[in-house]
């Protein structure tokens, strides 16, 4: 049985389709276990690090609770190529850090570029009826509030101008 890295659009394995093992100098490396019993600050370092590490794979099917042991993370994600001693917190090598897959914080993109014409496309006029809307472009749209304008000063027949900076009058 080969071993695939579990971490998002990495597609490094051991062997090939047909079982053949692969020449690639790639390791692979299984996520750090939470030791409970070997006193707080061993317990507190373990279960920061296995949070990281969990962070780091970006899987919803990876959970702090739910990682079987064909989950693997392979040694491009290492600087060293390999993990750091579970001591080393400041290591970079402490957690996968290297090629770990989109962000989903980038904003350029075609997808991107389409949702934000849906939405623009989906804002109705005043005028138009509500069922010209539909319920999935009702939640994109959001609603005008008139209450941050600044109110405006209108004076009525009987007032007189006030002074309110408090400078004398001009004469």
């Amino acid at each position: 049985m080969g071993q695939y890295c579990c971490i998002v659009n990495c597609y490094n394995r051991s062997h090939d389709r047909q079982g053949k093992r692969l020449i690639n100098g790639i390791s692979f490396h299984h996520f750090p276990t939470w030791k409970k019993t070997q006193g707080d600050l061993v317990s507190d370092l373990t279960k920061r690090r296995r949070m990281a590490w969990v962070a780091a794979a970006r899987r919803k099917t990876i959970t702090f609770d739910n990682i079987s042991k064909d989950m693997l993370v392979c040694s491009r994600h290492f600087h060293k190529g390999k993990p750091a001693y579970e001591m080393f917190q400041c290591d970079p090598d402490w957690a996968p850090s290297l090629h770990l897959g989109p962000t989903g914080v980038g904003g350029n993109s075609a997808g991107c570029k389409r949702r934000i014409q849906r939405q623009q496309a989906a804002v109705v006029s005043p005028f138009a009826t509500p069922s010209a809307a539909t319920s999935d472009d009702a939640c994109c749209v959001a609603p005008v509030d008139s209450s941050d304008d600044p109110p405006v000063d209108t004076p009525m027949a009987d007032d007189t101008p006030s002074d309110s900076a408090g400078e004398p009058p001009v004469t």
